[in-house]
């Protein structure tokens, strides 16, 4: 189990294999755990370093921002990838979703497209 800590709070991910890293999104009402299966194959192979993450208000993530005003929305949960991205120094790196996931794997493309 692996955290940052952020403005908004913790975000949980976690992480596997070596090589070229790859960031996986849940969708909704889901958490990490979905893309288990699949960081293990792409692990196995050797040539990825696979990233799951929890959306914050998900899984093991912050449950709330810190104001008790503030929501989370798709084009904050970009942000959450950039910053996770920032954290760890990963440069560029394929981003896949599933569900409301890809619908932010969208937005980071194009609020980052560097990414």
């Amino acid at each position: 189990m692996s955290s940052i800590v952020t403005e908004q709070g913790i975000l949980h991910y976690e992480s596997l294999g070596r090589g070229q890293p790859i960031i996986l999104l849940h969708g909704w009402i889901n958490s990490w755990d979905v893309w288990r299966d699949m960081m293990i194959a792409l692990a196995k192979t050797g040539r990825f370093r696979v990233y799951a993450l929890d959306f914050w208000g998900f899984g093991d993530s912050a449950k709330l921002a810190n104001s008790h005003n503030t929501v989370f929305h798709i084009d904050s949960y970009a942000e959450m990838v950039r910053q996770f991205m920032d954290s760890l120094g990963i440069q560029q790196a394929p981003i896949f979703g599933h569900s409301m996931g890809g619908t932010v794997a969208l937005q980071v493309s194009l609020t980052h497209p560097h990414v």
